[in-house]
């Protein structure tokens, strides 16, 4: 059985990764976003999908740095210390003029789009099977060279270093099976 984390479930591509997953007998899914009726969803769907595919949500706002040891704590225990894969999809869009971001904005920003998948990856590499695989989904807006759209210099910042932990990641891994790999997804 492959065990596999995925953040930011609720809706859209983390709902519809996790509905894929559902799909194959051979994985159980831990599914952690902040929306709790979203995740109930994903679960009456899920259910409909394979009613013998294992499912575990847990709401948890990754903003929250006390979460991703909470988290480790479930993997230990739940996965049996055993990750196979990580999908780091969740994401916190700020959508405001470069002169209007506050501290707040920009803080929570960082925290759930680069700190939570740096310190979450870091708390589960101990559990890592020997071919795990950590996906991070990230955004062509933090791309070097790519268009830049107005209102979203948090966002795409942010975003960015979530690509540049990626790519860090599988230099200092390479001697290992590890991957480490980033989606840069656009509009």
């Amino acid at each position: 059985m492959k065990n596999i984390l995925v953040t930011g479930c609720s809706k859209g591509i983390g709902f519809q990764i996790v509905k894929q997953f559902a799909k194959q007998s051979d994985t159980s899914v831990l599914a952690i976003s902040r929306d709790s009726v979203g995740l109930n969803k994903l679960v009456e769907e899920c259910k409909l999908i394979n009613k013998h595919f294992v499912l575990k949500v847990i709401s948890l706002d990754l903003s929250v740095m006390s979460s991703i040891e909470l988290l480790a704590s479930i993997v230990q225990k739940d996965f049996k210390s055993s990750v196979d894969g990580i999908i780091h999809n969740a994401g916190f869009l700020v959508k405001k003029s470069f002169t209007d971001i506050t501290n707040e904005d920009l803080d929570t920003s960082f925290k759930v789009n680069c700190l939570a998948p740096f310190l979450l990856t870091q708390k589960l590499i101990p559990f890592f099977t020997p071919n795990a695989h950590v996906l991070s989904i990230s955004s062509m807006g933090g791309l070097q060279g790519s268009q830049k759209f107005p209102g979203l210099s948090a966002y795409s910042t942010s975003k960015a270093t979530l690509i540049t932990l990626t790519e860090s990641l599988a230099e200092e891994f390479k001697m290992t099976n590890y991957k480490f790999n980033c989606l840069a997804l656009g509009a």
